[in-house]
């Protein structure tokens, strides 16, 4: 790949996260506004809320994509007081007052916030900074165990039981995309294996009965409504704002955000979106390895498997996939979340800068 061909994927890349952003403020509006007698929601206010979140979302992801080659490289000890700032601010929910049984929310400036967010990008950034600067095997790993077992157990004590096992799987695969041996690998590979049969074995040790339900998908209402949705829409939907079976989806503003896009614009509607996120990692990835840095492939590929993963479980739930759990989780870029879309795009941008700087850089080494 030369010079023109670099920046001609890179704008492409810039291209289809701007066409994303955009279908995502129109599909959340249209959402809002079908949940305004079901929930009591005021549209208006939301939306304005939700455009706030994207200004500072791109705020945080142009900062990230100046500064994020620096962070991650731990100069000046940043990325080791980044971390650390992030486990303090995960426990922060605790200082509140429940709501609904759970503490999973801080309030900044009148925006409500949820800290495990912020795990998504920066537990795949702390290990990537282990990896390229611990040398030690046993230190290394360490290191590892600690900040993937602090992370996911600060944010499991919330609860909150789908954040944690996103963060958890980021937080492992993160560790396969920088094992350099066969023998690493498949040692590694026993020891994931092992925890998760545990996890799974020993689940009513640690789940609480709603979590039990929830993983066994017995409450299948808001999935069956959905599922309603989008098969009223059709292969071309009923139209923007049309149809009527949506006003009866709980949260289709942000766990059942397809119901919203099925109905109105049909099966080819989700397939675009579908694959509108397909290439966001796509592009991610490809561009990451083509900059042939160890730092850069690991951190963007670890956010790519982010976006991707998270897209998966939403659709399926939203979808109506039967003997999918209703998770709570949130289509990134698409659905009214207003912490995660802001972590997005904040990630997002620090994967584009650690692309652009280290690809340009690899192009002028190879140009003298």
């Amino acid at each position: 790949m030369d010079r023109e061909a670099f920046k001609n994927r890179f704008i492409f890349y810039i291209v289809v996260l701007g066409s994303t952003l955009m279908m995502g403020v129109f599909f959340v509006y249209s959402s809002l506004f079908a949940m305004e007698d079901l929930e009591g929601l005021d549209p208006e206010s939301k939306i304005i809320t939700y455009i706030a979140a994207l200004v500072i979302g791109m705020a945080g992801g142009l900062i990230a994509f100046y500064f994020g080659n620096s962070i991650i490289r731990g100069k000046y000890y940043l990325i080791q007081a980044v971390f650390i700032f992030h486990i303090f601010f995960l426990f922060l929910p605790h200082m509140y007052s429940s709501i609904a049984n759970v503490n999973r929310w801080v309030y900044i400036a009148g925006f409500q916030v949820q800290p495990s967010e912020f795990s998504k990008i920066i537990l795949p950034a702390f290990i990537t900074y282990l990896f390229y600067r611990i040398k030690n095997p046993f230190i290394l790993y360490t290191a590892i165990f600690f900040s993937i077992g602090s992370t996911v157990s600060m944010i499991f004590i919330q609860p909150d039981l789908s954040s944690s096992a996103i963060v958890l799987m980021i937080g492992i695969f993160t560790v396969f995309l920088n094992l350099k041996n066969k023998k690493s690998f498949i040692i590694f590979f026993i020891v994931v294996l092992i925890l998760f049969l545990g996890l799974f074995l020993f689940r009513d040790e640690y789940l609480a009965d709603y979590q039990l339900n929830r993983v066994s998908g017995e409450d299948t209402f808001q999935t069956d409504q959905s599922r309603r949705a989008i098969s009223n829409g059709g292969i071309i939907g009923t139209a923007p704002f049309g149809g009527n079976i949506k006003y009866n989806v709980p949260a289709s503003y942000a766990d059942f955000i397809m119901s919203i896009i099925g109905e109105e614009w049909g099966k080819l509607g989700v397939m675009l979106v579908l694959t509108m996120f397909f290439l966001l990692s796509r592009e991610m990835t490809r561009l990451s390895y083509f900059t042939r840095d160890a730092v850069t492939f690991s951190f963007s590929t670890a956010i790519a498997f982010y976006i991707f993963l998270q897209m998966s479980i939403n659709a399926l739930v939203g979808l109506g996939v039967r003997g999918i759990p209703v998770t709570g989780v949130t289509l990134p870029l698409m659905s009214y979340g207003n912490s995660s879309l802001i972590i997005t795009l904040t990630g997002i941008g620090w994967t584009i800068g650690l692309i652009y700087f280290n690809g340009m850089e690899r192009l002028n080494n190879e140009g003298e």
